[in-house]
């Protein structure tokens, strides 16, 4: 094999793998110096040549022509073998290049891999915070379902409450037209009646605020245990709060907390007055 299709040999390995690099390199070095042996062997011929032409030159001119004519031939020759080891050495460079990207891609990718990694980790991460504020929703949403039906079944005893004070007002109003019409007929026991009705009207009073009382009081104590257990589940949230390793959403359930707390204390005391102020009218009405 020629040094020219040894040069075409290598050239036509440039696309292979990275891995091969180092050992086209090392090839292209033996290349190389096959060259220069080759070199000094055409220097040393081109030599021998100069003293055959030096000894025709003696002899002949015809020999001397012939001997110009090998220098010429060997100058060529030389200026070929400058050229070959030019592009040798060339192609020794754009190997050493190809080396060092394949080194710093097989970097990169090394580089890649682990920033791969890196947003997998931080993904999942973000995946487990998503399911913590997702189930805190969920336990919101269902705090705040028995919240409405809690309002509703209120709003139930409060519209009970009003058909009721209806129901006793109209029957107030039909009592006392029967009063005017008994005052009416009975004028001698006008006085008598008077006192009888004011004292049944008082004891009517009191029934109807001993009723009213009684029934709310079993509605503020059922609404008192109701608030009794959001606080206590509100409380137990406080706990929750704790293992939340999420900044924004700890503070936002600290606040959703803090304002159902503040909600629940203000609903105690509200039932609170209301316990206090059937008590002490119904203490007054006793009293008169």
């Amino acid at each position: 094999m020629t040094s020219n299709s040894l040069i075409n040999h290598y050239a036509t390995k440039k696309r292979a793998n990275a891995a091969d690099a180092k050992l086209v390199m090392i090839d292209l070095i033996s290349a190389n110096h096959e060259l220069a042996v080759q070199n000094s062997e055409k220097e040393e011929a081109a030599a021998e040549l100069v003293a055959a032409y030096q000894k025709l030159a003696v002899q002949s001119s015809k020999k001397k022509e012939r001997a110009e004519a090998l220098a010429i031939a060997y100058r060529k020759l030389a200026v070929q073998s400058s050229e070959k080891k030019e592009r040798a050495e060339a192609l020794a460079i754009a190997y050493r290049k190809l080396a060092v990207q394949s080194s710093e891609k097989a970097a990169r990718s090394d580089e890649l891999v682990i920033e791969n990694h890196e947003l997998a980790f931080q993904n999942s991460e973000k995946e487990a915070h998503s399911a913590e504020l997702f189930r805190a929703n969920v336990e919101l949403f269902f705090q705040n379902c028995e919240k409405d039906k809690r309002a509703i079944a209120f709003m139930k005893v409060q519209e009970e409450l009003f058909i009721l004070n209806e129901e006793l007002r109209t029957t107030n109003e039909y009592l006392h037209l029967k009063n005017l019409e008994t005052e009416q007929r009975t004028i001698e026991l006008t006085q008598s009646y008077r006192e009888n009705t004011a004292l049944n009207e008082q004891v009517y009073q009191m029934q109807k605020l001993e009723s009213i009382g009684q029934l709310i009081t079993g509605i503020t104590n059922d609404f008192n245990n109701i608030l009794t257990s959001m606080l206590g589940f509100n409380e137990m949230n406080h706990d929750v709060i704790d293992d939340v390793t999420d900044e924004r959403l700890k503070v936002e359930l600290e606040n959703h907390t803090q304002q159902i707390d503040i909600a629940g204390k203000r609903a105690a005391t509200l039932i609170s007055q209301i316990l206090n102020d059937c008590r002490q009218r119904y203490n007054e009405n006793w009293m008169v």
